[in-house]
């Protein structure tokens, strides 16, 4: 995924200032792109022993200043209301295999972009993890998604117009 976003020049100095990392478990990919210099990460999952390790993670990287951590549900969008507008450069989302596997609890994870709109950045890229096989289909005010499948994983590639006449 890195590797992608890097030839997208999504990673270059200075174009990461809010990343969000939803289903984030551990927080590896919200690490990942901490490491690549974002300037910090919003980490959302429900699962109390992923925040505690995630925490954990946080502490022995020295990182803890520059994440913000909610224990919620993803799609609940209660963590959406302290993101400013406009403000989010990368947003990945990771959730369990079967909620993409299934086309209903696929939907409310794609309903989630509707809300995003308006928190990130115009040309901010949202990133899908899948199961492979998931058809995912174009989404109002985004540009995409360009999909690749990696084994058994599925990503899917969302950017936010660079026109400013769009919504959001």
């Amino acid at each position: 995924m890195f590797n992608r976003l890097q030839s997208l020049g999504v990673l270059a100095p200075g174009q990461l200032h809010e990343v969000v990392d939803l289903f984030c478990g551990t927080g590896s990919l919200g690490l990942e792109a901490l490491s690549r210099g974002a300037d910090r990460c919003t980490f959302v999952d429900a699962d109390p022993d992923a925040i505690n390790g995630l925490q954990h993670n946080l502490d022995a990287l020295s990182l803890t200043g520059f994440a913000r951590v909610y224990r919620c549900d993803a799609l609940s969008e209660a963590w959406l209301t302290t993101i400013p507008e406009r403000s989010i450069s990368l947003v990945m989302i990771d959730p369990p295999y079967a909620m993409t596997g299934h086309p209903d609890p696929r939907e409310r994870v794609l309903q989630l972009l509707e809300p995003l709109i308006a928190k990130t950045e115009p040309g901010a890229v949202l990133v899908l993890r899948s199961q492979r096989g998931c058809h995912i289909a174009a989404r109002a005010n985004w540009d995409g998604p360009a999909s690749i499948t990696y084994g058994t994983m599925g990503l899917h590639f969302f950017q936010r117009p660079l026109d400013e006449s769009q919504p959001g």
